[in-house]
């Protein structure tokens, strides 16, 4: 008796041992700047830990733990410091089911951080070849430089936005992403796909499904913006850039002004200070892609036009990014353009010559917002009817395929559009500037006077005149938004009072674009800088 009672025991063991398989995961949510989660799936009731180290394999730095035997594994890892890289394992029992390993790993965002990166995609959960393609393209194009983290743009997993569904698209080789949700956090919204799973009539605290089940968003302001307290929508911070995740499938929100969601997007859009602001929602205000923005049945389309897009563009925010139609779409920065394509007008432009600028000060600071449509990175459809009058660049087609990478590099912001066979299809550059270079503080105003330059835009000569209070060395700098030298010149003493500099251009080479212009000195400790933004024909 004894004997077979020590079989059954060993029995029960070997199978719960068996039984404690990662089937999903391990994958990261709402990365803040001292904490993240760590989200995971057994095939079997465990209680779930995690460790985390400083290095792979060193000396464990913080541990948690579920209370009780579940599936889905939720941690919160806190108290870490910003912009900084730790590792993990995960443990079911006493099971290890990750081991030490570099691609186990994250960094907290940061407070202060002028660079920061995101890859963009839209609608990419459809389980085929384009799918694997359009990841394969950003592979390459990155490796080993990753972005910082990852915007998910709704339909995410396809047809239905079932649980399954997300299982083998998104997180299950081959279609899924499950080497990359080791180390890459990622920011989601749903679309429509994904809400049919979800009773997107019912009043939106009970929206239930899937989606909601998967994702773990930042709701109490732990990374930035004001709470939402709902998953519904949410907002972050990453830097100097504040990101805030729209639902555009929430029928009580989307279809009604003055909604509950719009009134917490402005409030919240009016409490950040940094400098770039960006939101993203699924179903785009303008397409003229696989759904037509025009058409009388695109409703969720035409609300979100008529409800959000003078929200956005009133508190200044830099870029819109959707998804919902297959193609790539990019505008130029416009402003005030809320109805059919017909109704555009050429003054609701803001910038439509490449590269664009926005001015931070003045009259109209902050006008101008860019709207991307990125719904292709695992759907292309042929047949696009095109023509909106806002977008400067567009892929349409069956094997329009591709993602977006965008950088932001203190007060420049560039995005590369990476298609399936890995060429780039578009590229464009963002610079926010000051508009009066008359605008002088701190030091330089204890030895720079005035500053203008002119004409702007320039072709073949350029006027630099300035006043100083005494006589001093004075340096000037002509450089390219992406950071290329064609001007340097130092250490000419210039009297006090009023001096102009005459720059000719054509010496210097300078392509059609824009350039930043630097007039600074120095002097014992004290050293100054002034700069203003002109455009070269």
């Amino acid at each position: 008796m004894r004997k077979y009672l020590l079989l059954l025991i060993c029995i029960v063991l070997t199978t719960n041992i068996d039984a404690q398989e990662l089937i999903r995961g391990p994958y990261l949510q709402s990365l803040a700047q001292t904490s993240i989660k760590v989200i995971w799936r057994t095939d079997a009731p465990a209680i779930g830990s995690i460790e985390v180290a400083s290095e792979p394999g060193g000396s464990v730095i913080f541990t948690a733990q579920n209370d009780t035997l579940i599936k889905d594994h939720i941690l919160l890892v806190d108290g870490l410091q910003p912009e900084t890289v730790y590792y993990y394992r995960i443990k079911a029992d006493d099971n290890y089911l990750t081991e030490w390993q570099p691609s186990h790993h994250f960094k907290t965002s940061s407070y202060t951080t002028e660079q920061l990166s995101f890859w963009v995609t839209g609608d990419f959960g459809s389980g085929n070849q384009k799918q694997i393609n359009v990841r394969n393209a950003f592979e390459n194009d990155v490796t080993p430089n990753f972005p910082d983290f990852w915007l998910w743009l709704g339909d995410n997993a396809y047809d239905d936005g079932k649980d399954y569904e997300f299982q083998d698209k998104v997180f299950t080789p081959p279609y899924g992403y499950d080497s990359l949700l080791t180390f890459l956090p990622f920011y989601p919204v749903p679309g429509n796909h994904d809400y049919k799973s979800v009773n997107m009539f019912s009043p939106p605290p009970q929206h239930k499904g899937p989606y909601f089940d998967i994702v773990e968003v930042p709701q109490n302001g732990e990374a930035g913006g004001l709470p939402s307290n709902t998953e519904l929508y949410y907002s972050f911070d990453y830097g100097n850039a504040h990101f805030v995740a729209i639902n555009s499938e929430a029928f009580a929100y989307t279809f009604f002004k003055n909604s509950v969601m719009e009134q917490w997007l402005e409030a919240d859009l009016a409490a950040s200070d940094k400098l770039w602001k960006i939101v993203y929602w699924h179903q785009p205000p303008y397409s003229k892609g696989s759904h037509d923005s025009d058409l009388f049945y695109e409703i969720f389309m035409k609300a979100m036009r008529d409800n959000y897009t003078r929200v956005v563009e009133r508190m200044g925010v830099d870029m819109v990014l959707c998804g919902h139609s297959h193609v790539y779409e990019r505008s130029h920065l416009i402003r005030g353009h809320y109805g059919k394509s017909g109704s555009f007008k050429p003054e609701m432009f803001i910038d439509n010559e490449p590269p664009y600028v926005k001015y931070i000060d003045g009259d109209s600071a902050n006008y101008g917002t860019m709207y991307i449509v990125e719904g292709n990175s695992g759907k292309g459809e042929g047949d696009a009817p095109g023509g909106h009058p806002i977008f400067a660049a567009t892929d349409y087609g069956d094997d329009a395929v591709g993602s977006l990478m965008i950088n932001i590099d203190k007060n420049v912001l560039t995005g590369r559009y990476i298609q399936g066979n890995g060429e780039i299809g578009d590229e464009f550059t963002i610079t926010k500037v000051l508009r009066d270079s008359s605008v002088i503080t701190n030091v330089v105003s204890t030895y720079l006077e005035t500053f203008n330059v002119y004409p702007n835009p320039a072709k073949d000569e350029l006027h630099i005149d300035f006043s100083i209070k005494k006589a001093l060395p004075v340096s000037f700098q002509i450089i390219g938004v992406d950071g290329k030298m064609f001007l340097n010149e130092k250490g000419t003493t210039y009297p006090a009072g009023a001096n102009t500099k005459v720059i000719h251009l054509s010496k210097l080479n300078m392509p059609t674009g824009s350039y930043i212009v630097k007039i600074g000195g120095g002097e014992g400790d004290q050293s100054w800088m002034q700069e203003t933004l002109i455009k070269v024909k």
